[in-house]
């Protein structure tokens, strides 16, 4: 399976030293642009996806072997 990842990073300040934490809501409202700017990615990379793979992901597990114990 091919794939990307993609983060949607709300809280600049988590590690930053002295940098003053943000409140819940001001994460929510970040958040909440965050999931707008993703949906305009995804809408504009999904139709540009090719119809047919050439990459070798399809079969990347082939032969592979799964013990379930």
């Amino acid at each position: 399976m091919c794939y990307a990842t993609i983060s949607l990073v709300t809280d600049y300040d988590v590690g930053a030293g002295e940098v003053p934490p943000v409140s819940h809501h001001e994460v929510v409202r970040v958040f909440q642009e965050n999931n707008e700017r993703l949906r305009t990615l995804l809408f504009s990379i999904i139709p540009a996806l090719p119809s047919e793979r050439d990459c070798p992901c399809a079969t990347a597990l082939e032969g592979a072997r799964l013990d379930v114990t």
